[in-house]
């Protein structure tokens, strides 16, 4: 980035995001309605600081990524991938694309059979993901909800060996991710419109 913006902008978005998180109670996890999180949301814009984790936490524990230049490299592509197509105040796990270079990087880390995985479910145009958004009323098409959430588990889904309480710290799950986590990992203020 050239440049972040203005300080105030980082504010108002993280304000934007603390108060969507507070007017849905319930749906989100706690952690999200404290204000040490929109703390955190000013400090990773523009990412969500979801994403930050699931690249820290989550792949960052994988032998043979390189913890903290993986995750920068890794934020690097997405932000080259999304330039331009994205309208949203932050980027989500639900926005990477997994159709170009960022996939090359996560599959150089994990095993080459989740290629198939990303194809079938979420990156190709009969992909299961793509079937469901296909399906939903045209409001809706142009989010791509299905898609966002299967990126989104498939990115919190990976993780190298990690103790209990390591296991626990990250969104809440052990494995995988809740459902609560999940509504974070794709919905946004502007989601609600």
């Amino acid at each position: 980035f050239k440049s972040l913006g203005e300080k105030e902008i980082h504010e108002d978005v993280a304000s934007a995001y603390f108060e969507f998180y507070q007017r849905h109670g319930n749906l989100f996890p706690m952690a999200v309605r404290e204000v040490s999180y929109r703390d955190r949301i000013v400090k990773a814009y523009p990412f969500h600081p979801l994403l930050i984790d699931l690249l820290r936490e989550r792949w960052g524990t994988i032998e043979g990524f390189q913890r903290t230049r993986g995750v920068l490299r890794l934020l690097a592509q997405i932000v080259r991938d999304l330039h331009g197509k994205s309208s949203f105040p932050l980027i989500h796990p639900g926005d990477v694309d997994l159709s170009g270079e960022v996939r090359n990087m996560l599959l150089r880390v994990i095993d080459d059979r989740f290629e198939s995985v990303i194809s079938a479910d979420i990156t190709d145009g009969s992909a299961h993901a793509a079937q469901v958004d296909g399906e939903l009323g045209t409001e809706f098409k142009p989010l791509k909800i299905a898609t966002q959430l299967a990126t989104t588990i498939f990115l919190a889904s990976h993780h190298g060996a990690r103790t209990e309480e390591e296991e626990e710290s990250v969104v809440g799950a052990r494995r995988g991710i809740e459902r609560n986590w999940l509504r974070v990992g794709v919905w946004h203020p502007n989601t609600e419109d």
